[in-house]
């Protein structure tokens, strides 16, 4: 698949949604596809074409909507997110031992995405903090100004009393 930029690479996940989408095409279309996993119809086209992230909150849905594993759907996913070595420590749980049961997949990839959500709300916070300091600054901008326009305006009327230089 060729990109705005010239280049063939895509990123795994959006070739296997691809795939997904393409076997899946004789019984479900695309729309109805990215309906049942809870995205508008044009998101869903932006992943598949690798021009948008898939978010990692909305791996479960996409692959019930795939009709695929999440697991795998979601080492794809965390793969356009982290790099090689990151990669490796994340799932390192999941290859050290067999994993017996559904339950035992759920918890490790729990884990996985409370990092990613951790990362998620220490950005939020990051983002309140600024918008708090923004909109302090700009309190304290607000007063200066009030306080100039309170000067000006005692000039204009020191300037326009008997021996100001207005009249």
């Amino acid at each position: 698949m060729t990109t705005k930029t010239g280049s063939t690479k895509t990123s795994r996940v959006a070739q296997f949604i691809s795939r997904r989408i393409d076997d899946l095409r004789p019984r479900r279309s695309q729309l109805e596809i990215a309906t049942a996993a809870g995205f508008q119809p044009n998101m869903l086209s932006m992943i598949k074409d690798a021009k948008a992230k898939l978010p990692l909150e909305r791996v479960v849905p996409l692959a019930k909507a795939l009709e695929c594993d999440p697991a795998e759907l979601a080492v794809l996913a965390f793969e356009q997110f982290y790099p090689q070595p990151v990669l490796d420590v994340l799932f390192s749980a999941a290859t050290k031992r067999e994993v017996t049961g559904e339950l035992e997949t759920v918890a490790i990839w729990a884990v996985a995405l409370g990092a990613e959500v951790r990362g998620v709300l220490r950005d939020v916070k990051f983002a309140q903090q600024f918008a708090r300091s923004s909109v302090s600054r700009a309190e304290r901008i607000d007063e200066r100004l009030e306080r100039i326009k309170v000067e000006l305006d005692e000039m204009i009327i020191a300037a326009r009393t008997p021996g100001g230089i207005l009249k």
